[in-house]
């Protein structure tokens, strides 16, 4: 199981829906059958809207997806395990916060077409990047989208990650204790679930523990700001 996790101002559920980016040719219902894991999408686009109207804030969500082996897919779907897998999933990166302060939502897509001809980066360093996979057909495997919605559905404050959250006392967010904090997560995963880990963490069972209830401790120091009289939205996914 290999996990990436992104943060997203807009056009999220469109996305999910049609299957429209840069460089793609085929829709979203030609790639990928679509199987509904848990939540509302519409929550998840009304949310995103209205932070956008009210929030002065470059981003809006989380999107995080989960890439697996066909084995590993069809053994968590046969065994009735993908939508525990993916709450255990949004409850490790985000350990300030309670279910009922999610507005979330998680569906898996199942591929139709096995691959898709590589869409060139951008940027710095997309030059280097782009040379390994020029005229390549990259392959795609069963994965799942989740997204968290930054909207507390509880509190005033924003919903944040534990790797964030952690870096705080540094009064910066510092991208190696945010891998850190995922590449933990995602071990915890792997081993509660048997799924392969492309690069395991080489400690033991509790040693991994410890390590992750240090990001928990601090991250539930953090202040999630004033109760909400009433929620705008009404959370509880996952």
């Amino acid at each position: 199981m290999i996990s990436t996790i992104s943060k997203g101002e807009k056009g999220v559920s469109e996305y999910l829906k049609t299957g429209k980016k840069r460089g793609s040719k085929l829709s979203r219902d030609e790639k990928d059958r679509r199987v509904a894991v848990f939540g509302d999408l519409a929550m998840i686009t009304d949310s995103e809207k209205w932070q956008a109207a009210t929030k002065n804030q470059k981003y809006n969500y989380y999107h995080s997806t989960m890439s697996f082996l066909p084995d590993e897919y069809e053994n968590l779907k046969n065994n009735g395990k993908l939508e525990a897998l993916v709450r255990d999933y949004v409850r490790l990166n985000f350990p300030n916060h309670n279910d009922d302060e999610f507005i979330a939502y998680a569906e898996a897509h199942e591929p139709i077409i096995q691959s898709e001809p590589y869409i060139p980066r951008s940027g710095k360093g997309a030059k280097k990047l782009n040379a390994k996979y020029e005229n390549q057909n990259i392959g795609r495997s069963n994965h799942v989208h989740i997204i968290v919605s930054m909207e507390n559905a509880r509190f005033s404050g924003s919903i944040r990650t534990g790797g964030l959250i952690y870096s705080k006392k540094e009064k910066r967010i510092s991208p190696s204790a945010a891998l850190k904090f995922k590449k933990i997560c995602d071990e915890l995963l792997c081993r509660k679930y048997g799924l392969v880990s492309p690069e395991p963490l080489k400690i033991s069972d509790s040693e991994l523990k410890t390590q992750y209830e240090k990001y928990v401790q601090i991250a539930k120091k953090v202040s999630k700001g004033k109760i909400k009289d009433t929620p705008r939205l009404e959370g509880g996914s996952p």
